[in-house]
């Protein structure tokens, strides 16, 4: 999936990526959501997440992850929803570790009204982890 670099997602006032906005109200002309503590570009990031557990939304359930590591200090403890779908293109691409942990660059995305992470998808001439084409040398995975 690519990113949409014009999404507003939404942060609550803790610091935690929220997985719905909640109910937007008008205010003197302005369409706002009072749970929101700020809206931050989709800007992509690098982190490693643990996983917490699974969660059901109004319509939809997801995992929740929290971040151990991340190329944003203001990212480390937060707590960021993934969908169920992505946490299949992390099994896909090979991100899963002993632990229950990954580590990627991530960015949100929004399917319908809620919002969560996504791995970013490698290059399409790179090769996913574990599929490396064996070198003509060694017969060894590339990457090893």
């Amino acid at each position: 999936m690519k990113r949409n670099p014009d999404l507003k997602t939404p942060w609550s006032p803790g610091g935690h990526l929220m997985h719905h906005p909640g109910i937007r109200k008008m205010i003197d002309g302005e369409i706002v959501n009072p749970g929101v503590g700020e809206w931050r570009d989709n800007e992509p990031f690098t982190a490693t997440l643990q996983m917490l557990g699974t969660e059901r939304g109004r319509s939809a359930a997801f995992f929740r992850w929290q971040v151990v590591k991340a190329s944003r200090a203001d990212l480390v403890g937060a707590i960021l929803p993934m969908f169920i779908t992505d946490v299949g293109h992390v099994l896909m691409m090979g991100l899963a570790q002993p632990g229950g942990k990954i580590t990627s660059e991530f960015f949100v995305v929004k399917r319908g009204q809620n919002y969560g992470i996504t791995p970013a998808q490698p290059d399409e001439d790179v090769p996913p982890r574990g599929h490396e084409r064996p070198t003509v040398a060694t017969g060894a995975p590339s990457g090893s």
